[in-house]
C-alpha cells in the first residue's frame, strides 16, 4: 500500500474513538533576561596602514605605521603586533618591536612606531612589516602593514 493511499484512508474516516486533548495547563516560568547588546552590534574590523621612510646616513629614525577601527566601539579593543624581517634585516636595518594595543571605549587610531637605523651602504629599498594577530573585540581585516626604508 503506498503512502498516499493509507494518507486517504486514515484522512477519510471520521474519529470517534478519540478523547479530546485536554487544555493545556498553565505552568509556573521564570522569566530570563540577557544583555544583547554584544550581539547585535557588529564588530569593529582593524586595519594596518603602510609606511615608507627615507634610512638616512646615520642615526635612527622613525616608522611609523597607524592601526585604525572601522567603527566607533563601546568596549576596550586589544591587538597584538610584531615586526617582521623581510629584505630588511632586525638589528642592521632597524630594531624589532612587538606588543600588544588597547584601544579605549570609542578610540580609533592607535600608532605603531619602528625604529630604522641609518647607514651609509649604498643599498636598493628593503622592507619589512608589522603583523597584527590575536585581536580580542574586533575582528582583523588587514594583518600585514608594510614599511619600505
Amino acid at each position: 500500500m503506498s503512502f498516499r493511499t493509507l494518507f486517504d484512508r486514515l484522512m477519510s474516516r471520521p474519529n470517534t474513538d478519540r478523547k479530546q486533548p485536554a487544555a493545556p495547563r498553565a505552568r509556573n516560568c521564570r522569566l530570563a533576561v540577557e544583555t544583547l547588546e554584544d550581539r547585535l552590534t557588529p564588530a569593529a574590523m582593524l586595519t594596518i596602514g603602510d609606511s615608507y621612510l627615507w634610512e638616512g646616513n646615520a642615526g635612527a629614525q622613525n616608522a611609523v605605521v597607524s592601526v585604525s577601527l572601522t567603527d566607533p566601539h563601546g568596549n576596550n579593543v586589544t591587538v597584538n603586533f610584531a615586526t617582521v624581517a623581510g629584505s630588511a634585516l632586525a638589528g642592521s636595518d632597524f630594531t624589532a618591536v612587538s606588543g600588544k594595543l588597547t584601544f579605549a571605549k570609542n578610540e580609533m587610531t592607535k600608532s605603531i612606531v619602528v625604529p630604522i637605523k641609518g647607514d651609509r651602504l649604498v643599498e636598493s629599498d628593503e622592507y619589512l612589516s608589522v603583523q597584527l594577530s590575536s585581536a580580542k573585540g574586533a575582528k582583523i581585516a588587514d594583518r600585514t602593514g608594510h614599511i619600505s626604508i
